[in-house]
């Protein structure tokens, strides 16, 4: 998982990267399937539907103090 503050689109990029090399460095897991999510308070400029396009999970904390997945019934995460 990746959080940030203020998410921006180059963020959900390089964290894409990071997934993709997981399992070289946890070989322990390289017969499972990883999903990536991101978490901010605030997202730049769409960098969230980019998140999601990528097939990452995308996460904000409401007004409660809670948490909530923004992604939709049509979400297919990308497994890494």
């Amino acid at each position: 998982m990746e959080v940030k503050t203020t998410f921006k689109a180059e963020y959900a990029t390089e964290f894409v990267e990071k997934l993709a090399k997981f399992k070289t460095f946890f070989p322990l897991y390289k017969n499972y399937k990883v999903l990536g999510a991101v978490a901010a308070l605030k997202y730049d400029e769409q960098s969230d539907k980019f998140a999601y396009r990528l097939g990452l999970f995308v996460l904000r904390s409401t007004d409660e103090g809670l948490v909530k997945i923004l992604n939709d019934k049509k979400f297919v995460p990308k497994g890494f």
